[in-house]
């Protein structure tokens, strides 16, 4: 029997269709993660990406998008203040070329750390501890990233009484140390509070190999007590390496991720959180959203 060539046009017609649903749905699979899947996302100096690092306009632009925690930078001042600053040095943001560690809370607060960002900031001043604390939210979190590593062992008790003070409950605070001796410090002053040892990964340039190892990790956190690792990407770091730590007991997170692509790579490694200059911009993406959500009301930029 001779095929109906009308016929055999509307049976391709509709093979087509069909291909075209299934191809679409796959594609949407692997635009989106479920939003149960994500790992929590971690504004990485506040909104660092558009508006100045570790300022309070920044932390309140990342909570007006709505993000799950903030990360904040904090040295020890020359009067023993708390200061939320990265650098060593006040030069890359104020243009002043001194050590934070040398300076007081007072002369900091002098300084303009907004216009190197954008003039709009003109008048950003460093803000404390205590005064980035009063922002955080109910449900929300704060890493709070102990510079001065020799130091930070004797910083940790000025932060845990500015956290006391601040009446945030334990569960929303994270201590991220680079100088694992704090942690013991840190557990007795503040044990309710969990502690992440900060790695970075380094490459051997003779044999190109990647350390340090996830059993190397374990070592650390195991003989200080940590609770965590957060550690800086690399190639390194694959879903063996990540479960191997996890199921040694202790929680994975990782710094700093930009790029929609890497975000959902570690993402489906199963990390816990990803610190982030853009965490709306990457949550909303790896959700399938177009554009994240802003609280345009919010004053953000007022000193």
């Amino acid at each position: 029997m001779i095929e109906h060539p009308i016929k055999r046009i509307v049976v391709l017609s509709g093979l087509l269709v069909i291909c075209g649903v299934v191809l679409l749905a796959s594609f949407s699979m692997v635009e989106g993660v479920n939003e149960g899947d994500q790992p929590k996302f971690i504004a990485h100096r506040g909104a660092s990406y558009e508006a100045p690092e570790n300022t309070l306009a920044s932390f309140k632009l990342a909570w007006a998008q709505h993000v799950d925690g903030i990360e904040v930078d904090v040295y020890l001042t020359k009067d023993g203040q708390l200061a939320c600053v990265h650098d060593q040095t006040m030069m890359r943001t104020a243009g002043v070329d001194m050590r934070v560690e040398d300076l007081t809370l007072a002369e900091l607060k002098g300084m303009d750390v907004g216009s190197f960002k954008d003039t709009v900031y003109r008048g950003q001043a460093v803000p404390t501890l205590g005064e980035v604390l009063k922002t955080v939210p109910e449900g929300k979190e704060i890493y709070i990233d102990v510079k001065g590593d020799e130091k930070s062992p004797e910083v940790v008790p000025v932060i845990a009484e500015a956290v006391k003070q601040s009446g945030l409950q334990d569960d929303q605070v994270k201590l991220v140390v680079f100088n694992p001796e704090a942690t013991p410090v840190a557990k007795q002053v503040m044990p309710g509070v969990k502690v992440f040892v900060a790695i970075e990964q380094n490459q051997d340039e003779v044999t190109d190999n990647w350390t340090p190892s996830a059993d190397e990790v374990i070592d650390v956190l195991r003989a200080y007590g940590a609770d965590g690792v957060d550690i800086s990407v690399s190639p390194a770091i694959d879903k063996a390496y990540v479960q191997k730590v996890k199921d040694a007991g202790y929680s994975f997170h990782v710094w700093t991720i930009n790029s929609p692509h890497v975000a959902k790579k570690y993402a489906a490694m199963g990390v816990d959180s990803i610190t982030t200059d853009r965490a709306a911009f990457l949550r909303d993406r790896l959700n399938g959203e177009e554009k994240y959500k802003t609280d345009e009301a919010v004053e953000l930029i007022e000193p």
